[in-house]
């Protein structure tokens, strides 16, 4: 971070990379976003996982979907691709 600030604020090196130095605001908009960016990358994963077993709905509307995209896959893998096998169905919906 020392050194992307050093890039920044450098004028000559600021200039060389097309940059142009940041202001208070700036500085505090880059420095929240990425803490804040940061706590969340941290602190969500232990939210959702207290938040999953409060709604009991959650767990089993999951579940339903991934069986259901599991037989939609196995369904189209079993589904004929090769132009021989597709070409009466085409020829049948004309």
């Amino acid at each position: 971070m020392a050194a992307l600030a050093a890039v920044i604020e450098i004028p000559g090196l600021s200039q060389f990379f097309g940059c142009t130095p940041l202001g208070p605001l700036g500085w505090g908009i880059a420095v929240g976003t990425s803490l804040g960016a940061s706590l969340a990358a941290e602190h969500l994963p232990n939210l959702v996982e207290q938040a999953v077993p409060a709604v009991g709905w959650l767990g089993a509307e999951v579940s339903h979907s991934q069986e259901l995209i599991t037989s939609l896959l196995a369904r189209d893998e079993a589904a004929p691709t090769t132009p021989a096998a597709v070409a009466p169905l085409r020829s049948a919906g004309d």
